[in-house]
């Protein structure tokens, strides 16, 4: 399995060079034998960032090897790698001094844009002569092997200190800003109001810390910028901090030149950056000639992270993040790290001001502004007035400020036109003219409005099933708590119900088809939403233990399940879903091989994004062929990101291969499942509690505590979530605390077994059994 995924990463990293990154599908055919492994690998790559962290990747010609000589050089050790190359410590032979290079390896056809850029890096950064830039000191070719000799800086990149800082210690506490990882004590400040406590807690001297080596590396930047280059990429990865607290900035590979640019860098339509780092005119490709402002914008977002481990734009896939960048404003940073004053904030708002003519219009700008902060001087930046937030509001959202304006301005103008631009008689003949364009302005702002509202019952309907779905695969497969189960249903009917598909028998199966067929036709996808969930109705009930019940709730429940299905069967418009439905129910009579029409040859590779999942789910809860059903589930995945369902369910069968298993990776695509998830719902509770329950699982108790704690501030009457919460509690061995949040998750729900059966573990200071998630969602 090792040599299919190896292989895989070879001629994965090698089509990224050449720019022809195949599609899932092509990669899994080609490489057979590990498909789990590499649709993950090839997902993260493709959603995240498509940097090479060390060890991964492409070897290059001496990978690995010390001691090895590159022209005047000799390596000692490695120490990174990305997309083009290897950069290693090595011993300059004539001068007895130690270097970084960097080597450019396996090159190949359509390589001549790497090399152009890599000359550009060795050109730009030659030119430059600064102490808080990483300075060339000889460049050249050994062989066909291209290297560029730089200052060897020991310290650490503001991204290996974020990632460390993330992943903090053991012990539950707060953690909202870079660590130096130091023993320089804390002065005895006070907090502002609201600001965290605990051994990890930020200071305002951590504070200040930060804000003067942003202060020097803005100074840096504009060192640059005075000699007509623009960085293009400034980033954590691409400054490094040394032992003095001094800021480098490195890898000018995608730099402008003002001065001496040539056309065979920069084309049309070409997006230079790290997505995450770049401003609103640089995802524009090329539409707008780009300048000194935009490392201004990416230095403020770097300066963001640092402070708060917080993005300040952030989204599940790219193009969402292109949006988000867009049109969305960053969330005040004081909500993650409360330690920052109000200047800070302010300044932030104006780095990462979207409208470029309004952001610090120079580094410098930026870095007296951090000096005045300091020095505690006062800024000169302000904070946005009412007048500028109200354009921003329109700017983030359109369609309602057009029909604000519509309504409020456009038909007095239209009046005022009409009464005075014509004379007396030519108005009275007109008269019933404007009565009619008035009535058909009015219907068209209505209708607009009808549009928006539909698609905001469509969205809230979606969230509330998505939400509801996963608290049943958690309550199934996790607490069993018979008055839970009841409550969901309950709600799931309710939400139904409220959709305008009551299913208690008030409303015939024909009106309902009907109401099901207008949805399809008005939003094809919805319409399959709504047809799964009325399939899986009947599912949630078998699972719930609920079919034998004398209960009246629970024969209502079933009854409901019935006309679910009939509703289900007279609105199909789709007879695929008929048959497989027919060949699923052959499966659980035993015919093993009714389903493999549907998902072998020809038809299989026809599949949309939703029938794959249908396939590769079916295939999971029968048991059958779970390589094949790992494919189908990534291709579905590929296809279609944003589905919150598949990437619930997904995750939970990456936590039950964890629980097989044991290898830590599958708790880790569980973890990147059940986030993106998270930010499709971020108001959902019970996404923050799976993502709880698996950091629990893996022994990171803080954050897992820090993600239950959130998901109760969202749903503080969740039985479920106190559950989760006393089970977590009992993980890190604060007994006490556990027994407390036990006890209050059974007053709420007498029937949770797993938070009865943890409760009596904790009361004899024991561990709680955590079981991970299988199938929730």
């Amino acid at each position: 399995m090792g040599d299919a995924l190896s292989a895989f990463r070879d001629e994965y990293w090698k089509d990224h060079k050449a720019g022809s990154i195949r599609t899932l599908e092509e990669y899994l055919r080609l490489f057979p034998g590990d498909a789990r492994r590499i649709a993950r690998e090839y997902l993260v790559n493709e959603e995240g960032s498509l940097t090479i962290g060390a060890g991964d990747g492409p070897a290059g010609d001496i990978d690995g090897e010390e001691g090895h000589r590159i022209g005047p050089y000799v390596t000692i050790k490695e120490l990174g790698r990305g997309g083009q190359g290897v950069v290693y410590l090595a011993q300059d032979t004539r001068l007895d001094r130690k270097v970084a290079l960097k080597v450019l390896s396996r090159l190949g056809p359509g390589s001549e844009g790497v090399l152009l850029r890599f000359k550009r890096e060795a050109e730009v950064a030659s030119r430059l002569e600064h102490p808080g830039i990483c300075g060339i000191i000889d460049a050249a070719m050994d062989g066909n092997v291209p290297w560029i000799a730089m200052r060897f800086i020991a310290g650490r990149s503001f991204a290996q200190m974020i990632a460390d800082s993330r992943e903090g210690g053991e012990t539950i506490g707060e953690q909202s800003i870079i660590s130096f990882d130091d023993d320089e004590p804390e002065p005895a400040d006070s907090p502002a109001q609201g600001a965290p406590s605990g051994a990890n807690a930020p200071t305002r001297a951590e504070v200040l810390r930060v804000i003067k080596i942003f202060e020097a590396a803005a100074r840096a930047l504009h060192a640059a910028h005075e000699a007509g280059i623009v960085h293009r990429d400034v980033k954590p990865g691409n400054i490094i901090v040394d032992e003095d607290d001094q800021p480098v900035i490195l890898d000018f590979g995608m730099a402008h030149d003002d001065v001496n640019e040539g056309p065979s860098l920069t084309q049309s339509g070409d997006l230079f950056g790290t997505p995450a780092y770049m401003s609103p005119e640089q995802l524009m490709a090329q539409r707008i000639a780009l300048d000194r402002r935009t490392d201004v914008w990416s230095l403020g977002v770097t300066l963001y992270e640092c402070l708060t481990l917080t993005r300040p734009f952030e989204a599940p896939t790219r193009q969402a993040l292109y949006q988000t960048i867009m049109t969305k404003e960053a969330t005040d940073p004081r909500d993650h790290n409360p330690w920052i004053p109000t200047d800070l904030r302010v300044v932030l708002d104006t780095a990462l001001e979207k409208d470029r003519d309004r952001r610090y219009q120079t580094a410098l700008e930026l870095a007296e502004e951090l000096r005045r902060i300091r020095c505690y001087e006062p800024i000169v930046a302000r904070s946005a007035g009412p007048l500028l937030r109200l354009r921003r509001w329109s700017q983030r959202n359109p369609a309602v400020a057009t029909l604000v304006v519509g309504v409020t301005l456009l038909l007095p103008v239209l009046s005022w036109i009409v009464s005075y631009s014509i004379g007396e008689a030519e108005r009275a003949e007109l008269a019933s003219g404007k009565a009619v364009a008035e009535s058909a302005l009015r219907e068209k702002v209505q209708a607009e409005a009808e549009t928006l509202r539909i698609q905001a019952e469509d969205k809230a309907f979606r969230a509330s099933l998505d939400d509801l779905g996963a608290q049943m695969g958690l309550l199934l497969f996790l607490f069993t708590g018979r008055a839970a189960h009841e409550r969901q249903l309950s709600e799931y009917l309710g939400t139904f119900a409220t959709y305008g598909l009551a299913l208690d028998g008030s409303v015939t199966a024909d009106e309902l088809s009907q109401r099901v067929r207008a949805i399809h036709d008005r939003d094809e996808r919805m319409g399959r939403i709504v047809l799964n969930q009325l399939y899986n109705f009947e599912w949630i009930i078998v699972e719930a233990k609920l079919t034998e019940s004398k209960k009246p709730a629970h024969v209502r429940f079933r009854e409901s399940a019935k006309r679910a299905a009939e509703v289900a069967a007279k609105a199909e418009w789709d007879p695929w879903y008929q048959r497989i439905g027919e060949a699923s129910s052959a499966c659980f009579d035993g015919d093993a091989k009714a389903l493999r029409p549907f998902y072998r040859g020809p038809a299989g590779n026809a599949l949309d994004a939703s029938k794959l999942a249908w396939v590769g789910l079916l295939l999971v809860v029968l048991d059958q062929d779970r390589e094949r059903a790992d494919q189908l589930l990534a291709r579905s995945l590929a296809l279609e990101p944003d589905n919150f369902e598949l990437r619930f369910a997904s995750g939970g069968f990456a936590m039950e291969e964890y629980g097989r298993t044991r290898d830590p990776a599958f708790a880790k695509e569980a973890l990147h499942h059940y986030e993106v998830a998270n930010a499709l719902h971020p108001e959902s509770a019970i996404t923050w509690a799976t993502i709880a329950m698996v950091r629990g699982a893996v022994g990171q108790y803080r954050e897992s505590f820090e993600s239950i704690q959130k998901s109760i501030e969202l749903a503080p009457d969740s039985a479920l979530c106190w559950g989760l919460k006393g089970l977590l509690l009992g993980m890190g061995q604060r007994f006490a605390d556990a027994e407390k949040a036990l006890e209050k998750a059974l007053q709420l729900d007498p029937s949770l077994l797993a938070a009865q059966r943890a409760l009596d573990r904790v009361k004899q200071n024991k561990r709680p059994e955590i079981a991970p998630p299988t199938r929730g969602g």
